[in-house]
């Protein structure tokens, strides 16, 4: 499936549910993110990429109407705490959220899931618990 793109949503569910909006981070098994400062690496992708590594960019924070596309989870669910903790950090280097995403009290953890575009594309996103 070709048009089909994981995205590490950030935003918790609640908003989601209210709103229709998801607020996240796309991925990508590009080869040239091995350099990219803002590119954490999440491991080994599946299915038809299989020998490539999936990197979550977190210098391209993206929303979009997750109704509207149709999301679906995607095989991968959710991220572990560490792979979820290392790109929370690496998106405050850009955006500088201070102690927000340390705070333990915080109940997200990002999920995948795959959603519709507009034009009939598909997309996958990364949802929360």
């Amino acid at each position: 499936m070709r048009d089909i793109h994981p995205f590490l949503v950030l935003s918790p569910r609640i908003f989601n549910e209210k709103t229709s909006l998801v607020i996240g981070l796309p991925m990508t098994t590009a080869e040239y993110n091995v350099d990219n400062p803002f590119a954490v690496a999440v491991g080994q992708a599946k299915g038809r990429k299989a020998q490539q590594i999936s990197y979550i960019l977190c210098h391209q924070p993206k929303s979009f109407d997750w109704r509207l596309r149709n999301s679906k989870p995607h095989p991968l669910r959710v991220l572990s705490d560490g792979l979820f903790a290392q790109v929370c950090a690496c998106l405050n280097q850009i955006i500088r959220l201070g102690s927000v995403w340390q705070d333990n009290n915080m109940e997200s953890r990002g999920g995948i899931a795959t959603t519709r575009r507009s034009r009939g594309g598909k997309q996958s996103v990364v949802l929360r618990k």
